[in-house]
């Protein structure tokens, strides 16, 4: 086979989550003569991506055993499987040494880092580092900004997500759609359905197309708060979008007509 099949097969595997295999495959590249830092980097991340990250730690230092020059792929993979398992001190670890050879750390890896502070909880840590990010001339985009405000939502910090809401404009960043329906989903799971409402409203205003995870967020904050007149005011305006209602839909509207006591239009419904 050439590079090329090596590369596909390898990728394939990789992508499946087949590890042994792809472990196979490239052992048979090596043998062949044919193997180069690409091929270590797939490994890497496919590892990363079942959070295996010792394995992907361990794939690294073959590089240089097999007399390659790990690029800013092959550090970026090792730091992101390292914050996928919320290791902090080793990211940061890796994170020095990619800067000690040479290589440096572009936006995907200092938002590695960011998930990290994320996924351990720590809202502060995750917003000086974003200042530090800065500093290094590094811009968070959506992805930085996304990290932390799921960690955000988590807690339940709606003061601090509103100010990052703010931040991310002033550098000029608009929320997209997941971001706006992470914060409505936060507001729903407290059945704050004007707040929901606001969030929508402000994501029409944003001219962002809202989806049916969005109609269906307001659709449920608005039913579990046994508003039954705001419950079909938004499936109306669901089907005015084109969208769909379903069985979740459905679903909402009873348990508003049941919240209301409504019982003739429960079993319309």
């Amino acid at each position: 086979p050439d590079s090329f099949s090596y590369a596909s097969v390898l990728s394939a595997y990789t992508a499946a989550g087949n590890m042994p295999e792809a472990e196979r495959w490239l052992a048979q590249m090596i043998r062949a003569g044919d193997v180069d830092v690409a091929a270590f980097n797939c490994l890497i991340d496919g590892y990363a991506k079942l959070g295996e990250a010792s394995k992907a730690e361990a794939k690294f230092e073959q590089i240089r055993a097999q007399s390659l020059k790990p690029n800013h792929i092959s550090y970026n993979a090792v730091i992101h499987a390292l914050a996928q398992v919320g290791s902090m001190d080793r990211a940061q670890m890796w994170l020095s040494r990619m800067e000690r050879s040479g290589q440096w750390p572009d936006v995907f890896t200092h938002t590695a880092i960011l998930r990290c502070f994320a996924k351990r909880g720590d809202l502060q840590g995750a917003e000086e580092w974003m200042v530090r990010m800065r500093q290094n001339g590094v811009e968070p985009n959506l992805v930085s900004y996304s990290e932390v405000i799921s960690a955000c939502l988590r807690k339940h910090d709606a003061g601090r997500v509103q100010r990052l809401l703010g931040d991310m404009r002033k550098h000029n960043l608009e929320p997209n759609l997941v971001i706006f329906n992470a914060v409505m989903n936060s507001h729903a799971v407290f059945r704050n359905y004007l707040a929901a409402e606001e969030v929508l409203r402000e994501m029409l205003g944003a001219k962002i197309l809202p989806d049916s995870v969005s109609y269906g967020t307001v659709v449920k904050a608005a039913a579990r708060a046994g508003d039954l007149l705001r419950t079909e005011a938004w499936v109306k305006r669901r089907k005015a979008a084109g969208q769909e209602l379903d069985e979740k839909t459905f679903h909402a509207l009873l348990v508003a007509c049941v919240q209301t006591g409504d019982i003739a239009a429960a079993q319309e419904t």
